[in-house]
């Protein structure tokens, strides 16, 4: 008797339930979303960063009981929001996102996360809310319109419980919110006391020289890292002029265009023993706070003990190797140019040139080496530009490639982000800004974007891996050469 109870017990469970109503707040989905895009200024500067508060209030209610899934890949909070089409509008550059570790959800094509903040009350009901930031800087003046976002969604007020696939919904609604367009005024830089070693530098800034170099011989090369931080357009201006070293040869210069700081390395040379300190470097910048205006900060001057007697004008590096070497100088003496000269062979000739250039190629290749070594190190970014298309490769020959990761990786490492980052609406202005060629660029943001959507669970990308083959193949040759 228990046995047959046990198994009317079990066809029961199996068989559908009545449905199960979602308790729903008055009025239209409409006014249970709410989608805000504030801007911290209304009037900005040429140069300004421009960041936008993203904020979606979302009804508590409709969050927890009624949102459904929008794609096959559940999502932390299952909305999607159309990405901002500003990234495209003439005369905008795009700043870095700063990332957020909230619930994910879908921004344009890609995932990214939401800050949380604590709930409010809206007309006596509770709200969720999320928000994002992000930030452009005009590069010319004028009125700069901010199209309308929209916050797509879609939610249920009867569910089934269903064996198989759990919680289902009966009565499946698809809405969507829009905000309201933005308008900033964009007004040009101050020509009156701009300073002339002024790069485009807008905010609140400070910046600091570190030098690991205290002793030191006329003509030897040092590293001087000059650091800048703040509140601005950090990755957008020029780098800071250096007419100030008086008394240095600049060797070479490399740039790490971080986030939240610019880093620039710069490689120096003493031309003179009187030299003392490296001086205090002006850097300027415009503070568009009240009250507006041009200021400068300055590194301290860091004191240097450089040794030697001789003074060099102009560091001549292959000069110096040449008569570095014993006897080069004599050269013409050990073949006196006259008919009365004996003849030497063509291969004794080989072997004089050998044994007086060998010592120097081969300080030549131990230089070229050390140096590729100290771009590497210096050059993260560069190092992994230059490897990356031998990667992709490599990477299409394995079974079960994931195309859409390979190609984002690739792309990333030219455009120095990360694989997540390279997503973006103004992708295209982005690879022809590295020199890919406009119908490649073009080409390249259409394929990252469909492949992208397939992994939404959109239509597959026919011949993936060998059209992304082909992209990399006629982008590398112009992105390579971005940073060789």
């Amino acid at each position: 008797m228990r046995g047959w109870l046990a198994w009317v017990v079990l066809i029961g469970s199996l068989l559908p339930t009545g449905p199960e109503r979602a308790i729903a707040q008055e009025g239209s989905s409409e006014d249970r979303v709410v989608l805000e895009v504030i801007p911290d200024h209304e009037t900005v500067f040429v140069h300004q960063a421009i960041r936008l508060t993203i904020r979606m209030s979302i009804e508590r209610q409709l969050l927890d009981r009624e949102l459904i899934q929008l794609f096959r890949r559940e999502l932390d909070l299952p909305v999607q929001l159309d990405a901002l089409s500003l990234g495209e509008a003439h005369g905008v550059s795009t700043l870095p996102a700063i990332e957020e570790s909230g619930p994910r959800f879908a921004f344009g094509e890609q995932l990214v996360s939401a800050r949380t903040q604590p709930d409010r009350t809206i007309d006596g009901r509770a709200f969720a809310i999320f928000e994002i930031e992000r930030a452009w800087v005009a590069t010319g003046s004028g009125e700069l319109v901010i199209p309308p976002s929209t916050l797509r969604f879609a939610y249920a007020t009867e569910f089934r419980d269903d064996f198989f696939e759990g919680r289902t919904p009966v009565d499946r609604h698809d809405a969507e919110v829009t905000s309201s367009p933005l308008r900033i005024t964009v007004r040009p830089l101050p020509e009156e006391d701009r300073p002339p070693s002024f790069t485009g530098a807008v905010g609140r800034f400070a910046i600091e020289a570190t030098t690991p170099a205290r002793s030191l011989e006329v003509g030897e090369s040092f590293k001087l890292e000059i650091r800048i931080t703040g509140n601005g357009n950090l990755t957008t201006f020029d780098p800071p002029r250096l007419d100030g070293l008086e008394g240095f040869h600049i060797l070479g210069m490399i740039e790490d265009r971080g986030e939240s700081v610019r880093r620039v390395i710069v490689d120096l040379a003493a031309l003179d023993a009187d030299v003392t300190e490296i001086p205090a470097l002006p850097f300027p910048f415009f503070d568009p706070e009240p009250p507006a205006g041009y200021r400068v900060v300055a590194t301290q001057p860091i004191a240097l003990d450089v040794g030697g007697t001789t003074v060099l004008q102009e560091p001549d590096v292959i000069g110096d190797a040449l008569r570095a070497v014993p006897g080069l100088d004599d050269i013409h003496g050990l073949m006196p140019l006259t008919n009365s000269a004996p003849r030497r062979s063509p291969s004794s000739t080989f072997i004089v040139w050998l044994a007086l250039l060998g010592p120097w190629l081969m300080a030549s290749g131990l230089v070229t080496w050390r140096w590729r070594r100290e771009r590497e190190r210096l050059d993260p970014g560069g190092a992994r530009a230059r490897r990356a298309a031998r990667r992709f490769r490599r990477s299409l020959t394995k079974p079960d490639v994931d195309v859409a990761g390979e190609l984002l990786e690739y792309l990333a490492a030219h455009l120095r982000c990360r694989p997540a980052a390279v997503v973006d609406v103004s992708l295209e202005q982005r690879l022809a800004s590295r020199g890919a060629p406009a119908g490649a660029a073009s080409r390249g943001a259409r394929l990252v974007e469909a492949l992208v959507a397939a992994g939404y669970g959109g239509s597959p990308v026919e011949d993936a891996a060998e059209q992304a083959r082909r992209l990399v193949d006629e982008l590398e040759p112009r992105l390579r050469g971005s940073v060789a």
